[in-house]
């Protein structure tokens, strides 16, 4: 596709090629997916498409730098990415995720504003050509007149709209989107889908995936079709979109049916065709199956649908990769001593009234990933060989239930952060880096009233976290909420390291005031931590790789079977 020249993109397109050779990608000795080879040129728009688990996330998060490769090499413009500063990957490639939750009112303006962090110092202010090149993206989207409007306040599409803006303002050679149409109305889609056409037509190079081929149909150049970590088929939109082609990757009959234009749509097949596709046998026009038969957890040609989509309606792949997070968290925080006895818990939000939850009885240090429960929305265990702490549930599923951006509950007692919790109207101080992440994102609970041992008192203290990220709960402890148990960690341990530091601090202060940081100062830090939530991911896979290396058999997902563990201790334990 020839690029036309664009104010921002103009000096990117030339000779910047995205290439991905022979990966292996995973996390520490899980292998997710290998031998993934592709390419991507400017000026186009590349598609990955398949069923959830197969390894698009991973494979992302490989080609933005953000984890390393298991084997092979992500290339850019003929220079390995490992050898290329994180700032300079960031002015390459930009990120825009499914969805974007802000932690303070933004306008729209200071969102794609942030597309200039790259170029920024430190400590440096936006500069008159930052507000320009911003403006400038706001202009090209066609949402100028959203400049001033409250971020958190606009539609599903705009505010995706606006993410697009914010990574133009970059000036990126290459833009990865994870599903950016997901949860949009057919409008704000189609909406979308027509400016992703504008970018790549600008010169830039765009790497996404989706679940509806439909999509991949009307603005990919290039497809690479995915299943089970291995990419089962890529090339032209047009060649490889089939409907043998597509049955083997989803499991079902497919039609794809072409329009009397020229374009094509893809349909299920007849009720009568929608069972598991067993029968279809690889195309003459197939690329390659690129993993080892012997390492696929189910054939070419016959797609284990039962292992994927087992009886609870969750993603085997989903609830694997779930139970890992969350006993890397557990295990992480028994090191730093967060822990209280075989107390406290840490859940994960799968689905509606689907959760991940560590059992009652085990101590964090020796959780393997087969020791989380898989539970429903009434405290029913549904997988998992533990029972369940009564007050963990009453306490976790209300707080997922109403307070939505509550994908990952972590509560606990450590010691600092509850320290606070015992001073007569204890509060955060607004004096230290490490406080001012939690600017305008912390909630108090100044009424307690013993141990959370029913639905109401459950449901209480999940009301008072209020859409707050951050809970202290009087005489209690401290809850922490995020989107992924990688940035909810991230918090919960610098939460924990802002209480050590105030504490220490009023000891040394002898009774002087502490020097307490300006509310503008507050907020622009708030604001810049927001802006690197890429470290959290980065730090939280550091915790992965290390526990590998040093506690082998962590993530196991097949441990022992013993029976299950009953409390050592009478009556309730000690409030969760």
């Amino acid at each position: 596709m020839s690029a036309t020249a664009d104010p921002i993109v103009a000096s990117m397109a030339g000779g910047n090629t995205l290439q991905a050779r022979e990966l292996a990608i995973g996390y520490g000795r899980r292998r997710v997916a290998a031998g993934i080879s592709l390419q991507v040129q400017p000026g186009e728009v590349y598609c990955l498409l398949g069923p959830n688990g197969c390894g698009k996330t991973t494979l992302f998060r490989t080609l933005l730098g953000l984890i390393p490769p298991l084997a092979g090499s992500v290339q850019l413009a003929g220079r390995d990415l490992a050898r290329r500063s994180r700032r300079s990957i960031a002015r390459l490639i930009a990120y825009v995720p499914q969805s974007h939750a802000p932690a303070f009112p933004y306008t729209v303006r200071e969102v794609v504003l942030m597309g200039r962090t790259a170029h920024l110092g430190l400590f440096s202010q936006p500069r008159r050509t930052d507000h320009e090149r911003a403006g400038m993206a706001l202009e090209q989207l066609g949402i100028a007149d959203l400049a001033d409007a409250d971020y958190s306040r606009i539609s599903g599409g705009q505010r995706q709209l606006v993410l697009l803006a914010r990574a133009l303002a970059g000036e990126c050679a290459y833009l990865v989107m994870d599903e950016p149409t997901a949860s949009l109305d057919y409008g704000n889609q189609a909406l979308v889908l027509q400016r992703i056409r504008v970018l790549a037509a600008s010169g830039i190079g765009v790497v996404m995936s989706s679940h509806d081929p439909d999509h991949v149909l009307a603005v990919g150049d290039r497809a690479a079709l995915m299943r089970d970590g291995a990419i089962l088929r890529q090339g032209p939109v047009h060649e490889v979109m089939d409907s043998a082609t597509l049955g083997r990757v989803y499991g079902i009959a497919v039609d794809v049916i072409t329009l009397p234009d020229g374009r094509k749509v893809c349909l299920p097949g007849r009720p009568d065709g929608l069972a598991p596709c067993t029968n279809i046998a690889p195309t003459t026009t197939e690329v390659s199956v690129l993993l080892d038969e012997s390492t696929r957890p189910g054939s070419a040609t016959a797609p284990d649908l039962a292992a994927s989509y087992p009886r609870h309606g969750v993603p085997q792949a989903t609830i694997d990769q779930g139970r890992i997070d969350l006993a890397a968290a557990l295990r992480w925080a028994a090191r730093l001593q967060l822990n209280e006895g075989v107390c406290n818990h840490f859940s994960l939000e799968l689905a509606p009234d689907r959760y991940l939850i560590n059992p009652q009885g085990l101590h964090w240090s020796e959780v393997q990933a087969s020791d989380i429960l898989l539970i429903d929305g009434a405290g029913q265990v549904i997988d998992g060989r533990h029972t369940l702490e009564p007050t963990a549930f009453f306490i976790h599923s209300w707080i997922h239930r109403l307070n939505s951006h509550a994908r990952c509950v972590l509560h606990t007692h450590m010691p600092y952060a509850t320290a606070l919790t015992l001073v007569e109207s204890g509060r955060l101080e607004w004096c230290n880096q490490n406080t001012l992440r939690f600017w305008n994102r912390v909630g108090y609970d100044d009424d307690y009233r013993g141990l959370a041992l029913d639905e109401s008192e459950g449901r209480r203290i999940a009301g008072a976290l209020k859409g707050k990220d951050v809970l202290f709960s009087a005489s209690h402890g401290v809850t922490v909420v995020a989107a992924s148990v990688a940035w909810a960690f991230d918090d919960l341990y610098y939460l924990e390291r802002a209480c050590m530091h105030q504490v220490l601090a009023v000891q040394a202060a002898n009774g002087r005031p502490l020097r307490r940081v300006p509310d503008a100062m507050c907020e622009q830090v708030g604001r810049q931590i927001a802006g690197e939530r890429q470290q959290s991911d980065m730090f939280f896979d550091s915790i992965k790789r290390i526990l590998s290396r040093e506690e082998p058999g962590w993530d196991s997902l097949s441990g022992p079977l013993p029976g299950p563990l009953s409390d050592p201790l009478s009556g309730p334990a000690s409030a969760r």
